[in-house]
């Protein structure tokens, strides 16, 4: 698996609500802050990326 993603020109990442928010609901900054480096640091090394909620 971790091939075909090191070789894919297109990465599409599935999330749910559940991972960037804290139980009671509210925005979880620090989760989504680690979400948006990951998908910047691939975007930058030449991948498309597509996030779906």
């Amino acid at each position: 698996m971790r091939e075909k993603i090191k070789n894919a020109t297109t990465i599409v990442v599935k999330m749910g609500t559940t991972s960037v928010t804290h139980q009671n609901g509210t925005l979880d900054l620090r989760k989504l802050e680690i979400l948006a480096r990951v998908l910047t640091d691939l975007e930058n090394s030449g991948k498309k990326m597509v996030l779906v909620s």
